[in-house]
């Protein structure tokens, strides 16, 4: 029955697809093409590389077009005669000609060939510049939406590993990272629920069970030809992008001029584990058929990273009566990780013609984190009688051995066509997304004393303890810890998302002046749901299993010599020995209906959307406006899991929710070009962003021993926003950009979690307490921006060679939560900046970069002491290229030099709550390129 419905979707959006082709065709043959017509291309004149992004007019009537990724350019209704045609591309000589169009030939195909401004060093480093830099800037500067472009040769330069990585060099993006590398992005302030993020245009599936969020660690940056994003959106786009939308395009043979060969091998060193990274990479493309119309193009990334970490957290209470707050939890933490990421794409490409071009595209991401985290803790059993002294405490040690295992696949395929004006394009898409977790094993100790301990606060990022009553040291001996429980968990997320679009465009004349109207629709069906099993078990052997029976083969010192490295067993001699066991009389198992069940849900999602815009040219000055109307269904199933007043399970049941939605979303975009090189932006936007997964489910925990209910909340409704933008860019001769904006969003009904105590006389819960998601009231954001990249050419000598990249956004907020007011919003950092030194000499590339995310809001307490913040990061890196011949590249890399760490404090910022390390990496390697 599953199958059958999902088919039955698919055959709809193809047939939608098919009807519409047959249309415009209909079209074709009653809108003759009497007009004149120029096709061709924009090439470099030395490579024959395609620029993209080129400026294309024809001057007498101001009629034009901007070179698509593959250089392409095609402007119809053009009146017989003599037009002069000019192209601009930053970086190259302005080109200028003179072309005539008649009835007798009515069709006119050139390639408009540019030349260099300058030549001052090899040509094979210019090319690698040009192909980089100016591909981006240009596609930035003819783009009608406020966009910033990151192109494949531009992510090379720097040293960054996956997707996420690649997108913190864009201004007003922070990340969210993991284990020191970046996973999820923040665009401006906005938390990752707040953006979208497609694959070639195309809607795409999330591994993560409680996130809509994509992370982008899965990825390697080698894949991907460029990533747009798209800060101020337009009504062709998808609408669920409050903060911003992130496009990731794959590569296509097409965009070259011939057949292509590239490869990378390297490999490198993490200092803090001692261990290895190895990465190999290798693209292939080549054309094919009598016209080299057929394009395939093969990608193959492979990255192994053997990482660690050393982490220390504390959990601050507050004791009120005495006025002071200490540590009443402490613990030490050790990571070992092993990760894996396999990217490969296969993208096909047809154009039969100039008019016609159709793809096929698929692309497949495996993401494998192995990790052991070693942890051992201190936790206050009786409250504090000081600040320094803890009466009773109980010690312990964990160990958490697990495989997490993502795969994400989508196949993606379209064609666009131009009849007589008309342009047509449309696409169909299969997303398939998953996150395993097979045999997860915590492993549970507890020391055999509960001794009173002692604190030094002298140093709070590093407390320390004694024990009073024990030999020093008692606390490090494995023979005085015995097994208290193991937990065996096995959870599976899947994800499912169809989607078909189709979108018309069509010229037409107000007055003198050129226009066109573009429509189209698209529909999503996701389903994505999640389940979970876990199993506890305890020792039932006679005395106590120690610890010492395992003894582990981690010992030393971490942090900076402040702590001996936590106890733990070593972990595939326990895991051995609990997979022998398990099923035994040793070890009594029962199932965790907590855990179990709370966390399972099924979904799925339905959006329709359709959209109608125009855009009308003036002279120097474009007007596009329009709206998007999306409406969203939401079928939703979880579970009420109930346990008893003496705290035993008393059963469970099933809830189902279903809503819907219908949100308008109205745009308006203008942009003015005084000059050539200058653009004047302004956008008035809508968006809206949906609740997360975990926030939807129908599901309640019920604890009736304790009076606590822990619920999801079928009742929200997505966030909205209305977004203002204003932007100043003028691009720069030596290759450059000089830009600065204003934006400001104003967010109605925003989520966040809450606590509160029940009021509800005529219920059973009456006073009991609820944590849960509400929705708020609104929020404000508002921020600025600057820009500046440039190679400095103008410079005399040597400082010629040297280039900048730039970039700083401030951004503030205020939102009210419940009773409290002027809340900064989570995720949003006031400062977030980068800066980069290169230099360029011969076939040398150096560049010096530092990226810099201030503290930010990362989950709101019941008050102002006990919100969670993030502090700051900043972290510097360094990458340098040799050309050795015009085919092969040496390369080093060298990432977080300064030992960046992550920190997170609670209310103030000397109360700490999470350290963790990471210290350097670096990797060295060669490339090819045919």
């Amino acid at each position: 029955m599953y199958f059958e419905e999902r088919m039955k979707k698919i055959i709809r959006l193809s047939s939608l697809v098919l009807l519409s082709i047959c249309v415009l065709v209909s079209v074709d043959f009653l809108y003759a093409e009497d007009n004149g017509v120029i096709q061709g291309r924009v090439v470099d004149a030395n490579s024959g590389e395609y620029l993209p992004g080129a400026n294309v007019v024809c001057e007498n009537i101001q009629a034009g077009c901007a070179s698509d990724k593959s250089g392409r350019i095609y402007i119809s209704n053009l009146p017989f005669g003599t037009h002069k045609i000019t192209a601009t591309y930053i970086g190259y000589k302005k080109f200028s000609t003179e072309i005539t169009l008649s009835e007798e030939n009515p069709k006119l195909n050139m390639n408009i060939e540019m030349e260099p401004e300058q030549i001052r060093m090899g040509e094979i480093l210019v090319t690698g510049m040009r192909v980089g830099q100016t591909r981006a800037l240009n596609e930035q500067k003819s783009s009608e939406k406020i966009v910033n472009v990151v192109n494949e040769e531009q992510i090379g330069l720097f040293p960054d590993v996956n997707t996420a990585e690649a997108l913190q060099r864009v201004p007003g993006i922070a990340l969210a990272r993991d284990q020191g590398e970046g996973r999820y992005a923040l665009v401006r302030g906005t938390s990752s629920r707040l953006n979208s993020t497609t694959i070639n245009g195309a809607s795409v599936s999330t591994p993560e069970s409680d996130m809509r969020a994509l992370a982008l660690d899965v990825m390697s940056a080698d894949a991907l030809e460029s990533i747009e994003v798209t800060k101020a959106i337009t009504p062709d786009m998808s609408g669920a992008s409050i903060g911003g939308s992130i496009n990731l395009n794959t590569k296509s043979a097409l965009d070259y001029p011939g057949k292509i060969l590239k490869s990378s091998l390297k490999g490198g060193f993490n200092e803090m584990s001692g261990k290895g990274i190895y990465q190999a990479d290798l693209t292939y493309g080549d054309q094919f058929g009598e016209n080299n119309n057929i394009g395939l193009l093969l990608n193959g990334s492979f990255n192994r990273t053997n990482r660690a970490s050393e982490n220390n957290e504390m959990d601050w209470g507050y004791y009120e009566d005495q006025n002071f707050w200490a540590p009443e939890e402490m613990e030490l933490r050790h990571y070992e990780i092993v990760r894996d990421r396999l990217t490969l794409s296969a993208n096909m490409d047809y154009q039969p013609n100039d008019k016609s071009h159709f793809y096929f595209n698929t692309l497949y991401n495996y993401y494998s984190d192995v990790e052991h985290s070693r942890r051992q803790n201190m936790e206050a059993d009786e409250d504090l009688t000081s600040q320094t002294h803890i009466p009773v405490a109980v010690f312990g040690t964990e160990l958490k051995d697990r495989t997490q295992n993502q795969t994400m696949t989508n196949f993606s395929a379209g064609g666009e066509h131009k009849w007589s004006g008309l342009e047509l394009d449309y696409s169909i898409a299969y997303s398939y997304a998953d996150e395993q977790e097979p045999d997860k094993l915590t492993i549970e100790y507890e020391m055999d004393e509960e001794p009173a301990v002692n604190l030094d606060l002298s140093d709070r990022d590093n407390p320390k303890w004694n024990l009073e009553g024990l030999a020093s040291g008692y606390n490090w001996d494995p023979k005085n810890y015995a097994l208290d429980k193991i937990a065996a968990d096995t959870t599976k997320t899947t994800d499912q998302t169809y989607s078909g679009q189709i979108n018309f465009k069509l010229p037409y004349f107000i007055g003198d002046r050129r226009a066109s109207a573009k429509f189209g629709l698209k529909e999503e069906y996701k389903s994505k749901d999640r389940e979970e099993t876990v199993w506890e078990y305890g020792y039932e052997g006679d005395g106590d299993f120690l610890l010492s029976e395992f003894p582990d083969d981690l010992s030393g010192k971490i942090l900076d010599g402040n702590y001996s490295a936590p106890l733990s067993p070593q972990p595939q001699d326990i895991r051995d020995w609990f997979v022998d066991k398990r099923g035994g009389p040793l070890l009594e198992s029962e199932i965790n209906y907590e855990d179990s069940y709370v966390a399972d849900y099924d979904a799925s999602e339905n959006v329709f959307a359709y959209y109608g815009m125009t855009t009308v040219h003036m002279g120097n000055v474009m007007l596009l406006g329009g709206f998007r109307h999306e409406l969203t269904k939401f079928d939703y199933t979880g579970y009420d899991i109930v346990f008893d007043e003496e705290g035993d399970f008393d059963g469970t049941s099933e809830n189902s929710n279903t809503e819907n939605f219908s949100h308008i979303l109205p745009m308006m975009h203008v942009k003015y070009s005084p000059s050539k090189n200058t653009n004047l932006r302004a956008a008035v936007t809508t968006g809206i962003a949906r609740p997360d997964y975990e926030t939807l489910v129908p599901f309640r925990l019920i604890i009736r021993e304790d009076e606590e209910i822990e619920a999801g909340n079928p009742e929200l409704v997505p966030t909205t926003s209305i977004n203002f933008d204003l932007l100043g860019e003028h691009y720069l001769k030596g290759i450059g950009l000089l830009s600065g904006g204003i934006f400001a969003k104003r967010m109605d009904k925003i989520i966040f979690p809450y606590q509160e105590e029940i009021v509800d006389p005529g219920s059973e819960y009456n006073g009991w307490d609820r944590e849960t998601w509400v929705q708020g009231e609104t929020a404000d954001l508002y921020g600025f921006e600057v820009h500046w990249q440039q190679q400095l050419t103008f410079l005399p000598g040597l400082l010629s060679n040297f280039g900048l990249y730039m970039n700083y956004t401030y951004t503030t907020s205020s939102a009210t939560v419940g009773e409290r007011e002027d809340l900064p919003l989570a995720g949003q950092a006031e400062n977030v900046a980068n800066l980069a030194l290169s230099y360029q000499q011969g076939g040398f590339n150096g560049r010096v970069s530092m990226n810099y995310n201030g503290a930010h809001l990362s989950e709101l307490g019941e008050e102002e002491a006990e919100d969670i913040y993030y502090d700051e990061h900043i972290q510097w890196d360094l990458s340098a290229n040799q050309q050795l011949t015009d085919q092969l590249q040496f390369f080093i890399q060298a990432i977080n030099m300064n030992n960046s760490y992550l920190r997170y404090y609670k209310g103030v910022i000397n109360r700490p709550i999470q350290r963790e390390f990471y210290s350097w990496w670096m990797t060295a390697g060669v490339k090819f390129n045919l």
